[in-house]
């Protein structure tokens, strides 16, 4: 008993997987204009910190408090509840 071996032909339709191949990198291209990318920290530049307290907070406190500590106004904070 001889097992069959099926053999796909590359070369003969390199036309097909080239069209592929374009058509998914012109849709990844055009997503990436019309979504945009949500890049993180490392690609932004920045400082992250992260804190753990418990209890209510004002963010506008915490925002005036950090903006005098290092005399920057330009902060960006974010509370999340854990």
């Amino acid at each position: 008993m001889s097992k069959e071996r099926k053999t796909l032909n590359v070369v003969g339709h390199s036309k097909l997987f080239y069209s592929i191949s374009c058509a998914l990198i012109a849709i990844f291209i055009i997503l990436t204009f019309v979504i945009g990318l949500n890049v993180a920290i490392e690609f932004k530049g920045g400082t992250v910190l992260t804190y753990t307290y418990e209890g209510d907070i004002k963010t506008s406190d915490v925002s005036n408090t950090v903006s005098d500590s290092i005399g920057d106004k330009s902060i960006h904070l974010d509370i999340l509840s854990l």
